[in-house]
């Protein structure tokens, strides 16, 4: 069940978490390419494995302006996020549509046809909520 919470929001924080070596290196390890590696590695282990979470503070998270969450803008993370979740398209058609929903999210704003094309996305799932309640 973390995969799709993984996929609405990256929740994790990574100084607190413990993963067997083994497990890790079965998915692929670490991608040292990516900006999120993390978040790389968990998705990639949770479509195999189940985790386990504990709710206490762990750790303190300190952000500095020099951090990368600071130095990066918000669309490059997101950019990167999205490079990331690409991975995962056509392997669970479910998740499909919700990873062309955050990348239409994340560029409709920089594209007026992206943003016609969100609105036109929204416009069918309004209408086919409205048929389902009709009917059902």
């Amino acid at each position: 069940m973390i995969f799709p919470l993984l996929l609405m929001d990256y929740f994790i924080c990574a100084p607190t978490v413990l993963v067997r070596k083994e497990l890790a290196l079965k998915v692929g390890g670490y991608n040292p390419e990516s900006m999120m590696e993390d978040l790389d590695l968990f998705l990639k282990m949770a479509q195999d494995y189940s985790f386990k979470g504990i709710l206490q503070v762990g750790v303190k998270y300190r952000i500095l302006e020099t951090s990368l969450l600071r130095s990066t803008d918000p669309f490059h993370r997101q950019a990167t996020r999205l490079k990331i979740y690409s991975g995962y398209l056509g392997q669970k058609g479910e998740w499909d549509r919700f990873i062309t929903h955050q990348f239409l999210i994340a560029h409709r704003a920089k594209s007026s046809l992206l943003n016609l094309v969100y609105s036109l996305q929204l416009g069918i799932q309004k209408f086919l909520k409205s048929q389902f309640k009709k009917h059902y």
